[in-house]
């Protein structure tokens, strides 16, 4: 929406492990061979809102940058 501003922040969110563990984004995830949280980042990023990944860890730095290497589909949500 134009001119709205989404704020959030995973860090905090206590359901956020939980997320991670949805048996559609799982399965999803092993389809692209991508982590749950790179499909949950490239769903947000599809719908046109802006995402600031933080991490310290090399490896989830690398992670958080290989989320624009893919695209989602409806297909991919609705078959899974």
């Amino acid at each position: 929406c134009v001119g709205c501003v989404w704020v959030c922040c995973l860090n905090s969110n206590k359901q956020l492990p939980e997320m991670l563990e949805n048996e559609v984004l799982v399965k999803i995830a092993k389809k692209h061979n991508k982590t749950p949280a790179q499909v949950l980042l490239r769903f947000i990023n599809q719908k046109g809102i802006s995402i600031i990944p933080k991490s310290t860890t090399p490896q989830r730095i690398v992670e958080n940058f290989q989320v624009f290497i893919f695209l989602l589909f409806i297909v991919n949500i609705q078959n899974s």
